[in-house]
């Protein structure tokens, strides 16, 4: 039997491809983990011009959607920093972070510094269904 990873699994947008028009904070849809057991959110940034660019993910959670904050990072497999994309060499990056905690709504908010500039979006990827299989095609 081969194995099967797409009827165990659901993308859901967290941030559409953006063009920054300035530098700082871009907040991340909400997402609603109930029915998934595991989270990976994959950062992904398209064509960057600048040298001093700087895009720093910061993984937030809450038990109410309103009420969110910064993950510990005991809560994150590979750590923000590690997922940070820089550089003007850093076209087509993708980077991803897991989020192991418990609490059921989850986000990802980006920090653009030193320039504004690229398209960056970031996608969530809900795991290991407590229903499977995920037979929906789109999210």
């Amino acid at each position: 039997m081969a194995a099967d990873m797409y009827s165990n699994i659901k993308p859901v947008q967290v941030l559409d491809p953006v063009s920054p028009a300035a530098t700082g904070a871009a907040a991340g849809t909400v997402i609603d983990r109930a029915g998934f057991n595991s989270v990976t959110f994959i950062i992904s940034n398209g064509a960057v011009s600048a040298t001093g660019f700087v895009l720093t993910p910061t993984v937030k959670s809450g038990s109410a959607t309103g009420s969110l904050s910064a993950v510990a990072d005991a809560d994150l497999i590979g750590t923000e920093a590690g997922a940070t994309i820089s550089g003007a060499t850093s076209d087509g990056e993708i980077a991803k972070i897991g989020y192991i905690g418990i609490d059921r709504y989850v986000t990802v908010d980006l920090d653009v510094a030193g320039a504004a500039t690229g398209v960056h979006s970031v996608v969530a990827i809900l795991g290991d269904p407590i229903n499977a299989p995920q037979s929906t095609q789109k999210a």
